[in-house]
C-alpha cells in the first residue's frame, strides 16, 4: 500500500512564511472538513450535474466540483474551528 511505501522516499520538503502558514491553518482544519463536507456533497452536487449538462468534460467537472466542495467545507470547517467549546472537540 501507499502507506508503507511513502515512507522510504525522504521528501526533504521545507515551505516558509506565507505558504507555511496556510498549510498550517487548512492542515488543522482537514479533520472537521472531513466532518463537514457530506453536508453540503448533495447540494453542490449540482454544480456537477450543471457542468456535464453544459457539455463540460467529466474529469474538469469533477476537479471543479471537489475544489469547490473542499473550499466549502474549508469556510465551515475554520468558522466552527473559532468557537471555543467547539474547538476543543475539532
Amino acid at each position: 500500500s501507499i502507506f508503507t511505501i511513502l515512507p522510504v522516499f525522504d521528501f526533504n520538503l521545507s515551505v516558509s512564511g506565507i505558504v507555511a502558514k496556510v498549510l498550517k491553518v487548512v492542515g488543522g482544519c482537514t479533520f472537521a472538513i472531513y466532518l463537514v463536507v457530506d453536508f453540503f456533497s448533495v447540494d453542490l452536487q449540482r454544480i456537477y450535474l450543471g457542468l456535464r449538462e453544459n457539455g463540460v468534460n467529466a474529469m474538469i467537472a469533477v476537479i471543479v466540483y471537489e475544489v469547490i466542495l473542499f473550499a466549502v467545507g474549508f469556510v465551515v470547517a475554520y468558522i466552527l474551528k473559532q468557537i471555543p467549546l467547539i474547538k476543543k472537540l475539532l
